[in-house]
C-alpha cells in the first residue's frame, strides 16, 4: 500500500518581489493621544459598539466622525 507521508517536508513557497516597501500607515497617531472619559447609559455604550463594529470601524473612529458631522452641520456644512 502506498500511502503519502503526511509528515513530509515541503519546500517553502517562491518569494515574488513584492518592490517597495507600502507608506506607513495612517492610522497612527501624528498627535499626541488623550484619554476622554465620560459615563453614558450601558444600552447606548452597546448601541455605539455595535453600529462601530457595523461600520468596520473603531468606537474611536465613529465618536471621531459623529463629531466632525456635527461641527459641519453647526456651521453650515464648511469643514
Amino acid at each position: 500500500m502506498s500511502e503519502e507521508n503526511p509528515f513530509k517536508v515541503r519546500q517553502p513557497a517562491k518569494v515574488t518581489d513584492l518592490g517597495t516597501a507600502p507608506e506607513a500607515s495612517d492610522n497612527l497617531p501624528s498627535k499626541r493621544i488623550i484619554s476622554m472619559t465620560f459615563n453614558m447609559p450601558e444600552d447606548w455604550h452597546t448601541r455605539f459598539k455595535v453600529e462601530a463594529a457595523t461600520r468596520g470601524i473603531t468606537m474611536r473612529q465613529l465618536f471621531e466622525d459623529c463629531w466632525d458631522s456635527y461641527v459641519r452641520e453647526r456651521r453650515g456644512g464648511r469643514p
